[in-house]
């Protein structure tokens, strides 16, 4: 089962090295994978992606965590017995979901857990200690701080180096999404050399960032490649032009 994770609907790019790390972590026997890094890298998409990427038979289970700094343990207990289609019943959850899957297999893949992380580290931290075959991949902007936790830190995207041109533009992968996103908005923009130069720039002065290359990229239906130099001066402040923005 795939567990419920979100397809990415639009290609990830410049991210394949880091998919194979998960993979190899995984069958190097690692248990406890946390993706780090900060808002808007696209660790939540990474998550997504590699679910996509798992094997059709294999046990998954995804949960996306309460997004409250005060949610308990027990409320992550129940976000991740939702994922996996569990029914707690009485008593305490934390300890009801260790005993539904002492015996399993899965891997669960845990979203966000930073936002609930005191109560995230708690469920996770008896889950593996009483759980010897659960392995668990998460994200969360701060790791948990768990004996046998490997952190996998998801930086920005690389960009081109200043005076680069030609084909080095085009495969930076910083520029490739921030291209590949204009293409979603604007399908006639073609780009000139001269302008992929300046997509480079753009990719340069938001360092990277996934996050401020799509925002920026969704100005696209009312700017020019030239114009969205300029909202570059201050990417976050940049309204997101889908409602339901992914990474």
């Amino acid at each position: 089962s795939r567990g419920g994770a979100p397809r990415p609907r639009t290609p990830t790019v410049g991210r394949d090295g880091e998919l194979a790390a998960l993979a190899r972590q995984l069958d190097s026997g690692r248990r406890l994978l946390t993706i780090t890094g900060p808002g808007g890298v696209g660790k939540s998409r990474l998550l997504a992606e590699f679910a996509a990427h798992l094997p059709r038979d294999a046990t998954s289970v995804y949960a996306e965590l309460p997004a409250r700094e005060d949610a308990s343990a027990e409320e992550v207990a129940e976000a991740i017995a939702r994922g996996a289609g569990l029914t707690l019943g009485g008593g305490d959850p934390v300890a009801a979901l260790v005993r539904a899957l002492r015996g399993s297999d899965h891997l669960l893949l845990l979203d966000e857990a930073e936002w609930s992380l005191a109560g995230a580290t708690a469920v996770i931290d008896a889950v593996m200690n009483a759980c010897p075959r659960v392995r668990i991949v998460l994200t969360s902007r701060a790791p948990l701080e768990l004996v046998g936790e490997t952190r996998l830190v998801l930086g920005p995207l690389t960009t081109p180096a200043p005076g680069a041109s030609g084909a080095d533009l085009a495969a930076s992968p910083a520029v490739r999404l921030f291209v590949e996103r204009l293409s979603d908005h604007a399908p006639e923009l073609s780009l000139s050399p001269s302008e992929y130069a300046r997509a480079a720039e753009i990719a340069r002065r938001v360092d990277g960032l996934p996050l401020a290359l799509e925002l920026v990229a969704g100005q696209a239906v009312s700017s020019s490649a030239e114009e969205l130099l300029h909202l570059v001066e201050a990417p976050l402040d940049i309204a997101a032009a889908e409602r339901d923005r992914e990474l």
